[in-house]
């Protein structure tokens, strides 16, 4: 695939894009799904993941992925996770974990591996038909690694221009994940006063009326919902009732 050089006026937009707060009102969790496909557009490839594990135990905590259209989930065989966990603590992937530095972008080619662990790498990579990986290390949660990794099925390894653009969206990225978990872990936690609004919205009163009934203005109602979605992990007045009085359903 072509792959950009140099940073453009649209990268920067997307940047901007990607890192906006209230994002968080799409699916996804903690990572809202559209930002890990904005992110094969930002910088080209062919998959892009969020992985949540501890690194000691190989336990999974989740993990979301976003492909390149007409792209499978090639790397979900028992045989790619036994050579990933036999061989992690030797690859350049598990660098922030042995350092303690979370905030360098990982290539392979900038770290030097035995021939060993070169050899496990890229047999690890075949076996998932990948060919190239970019690391974007994730500030941990307690013994918990977080990541979002890029891949690429074919072509030339990721650039310097794609380093870069990871690491100016990388505090953006542990920002957007610790307010997803945070409205993962409030959602249902509404107000008194929220509470009361949204019973009116399941009831199927408009803003207006809602405004008059509370005796608030409309911009004020507006306001509210805006909170409730964001609290709930909503998109609209349908599903925030959904999460929030299933019984309306």
């Amino acid at each position: 695939m072509p792959v950009q050089q140099t940073i453009s006026l649209r990268d920067l937009e997307l940047l901007a894009e990607i890192s906006d707060p209230s994002r968080l009102r799409e699916p996804g969790d903690p990572l809202p799904i559209s930002v890990l496909h904005d992110l094969l557009e930002l910088v080209p490839c062919d998959c892009a993941g969020f992985a949540a594990y501890d690194p000691h135990t190989h336990a999974s905590h989740g993990s979301q992925e976003g492909h390149a259209e007409g792209v499978p989930d090639t790397y979900d065989t028992d045989e790619c996770a036994t050579i990933y966990w036999e061989n992690f603590w030797t690859w350049p992937a598990s660098h922030p974990e042995r350092t303690g530095d979370y905030t360098t972008i990982i290539r392979n080619a900038d770290f030097s591996m035995s021939r060993r662990a070169a050899a496990t790498s890229a047999e690890f990579l075949r076996l998932g038909e990948r060919r190239h990986a970019l690391v974007v290390p994730l500030t941990p949660c307690g013994p918990v690694s977080h990541r979002v990794i890029l891949w690429r099925d074919d072509g030339i390894n990721f650039s310097d221009r794609d380093v870069l653009l990871m690491k100016l969206l990388r505090p953006h990225l542990v920002q957007m994940r610790d307010l997803g978990f945070r409205r993962r872990d409030n959602a249902g936690e509404l107000t008194a006063r929220q509470y009361e609004l949204l019973r009116m919205v399941a009831g199927g009163q408009t803003n207006r009326q809602i405004a008059r009934h509370l005796h608030i203005a409309e911009g004020t109602v507006r306001k509210h919902l805006e909170n409730i979605y964001a609290r709930l992990g909503a998109s609209n007045r349908t599903s925030a009732v959904e999460r929030a009085m299933p019984s309306f359903g």
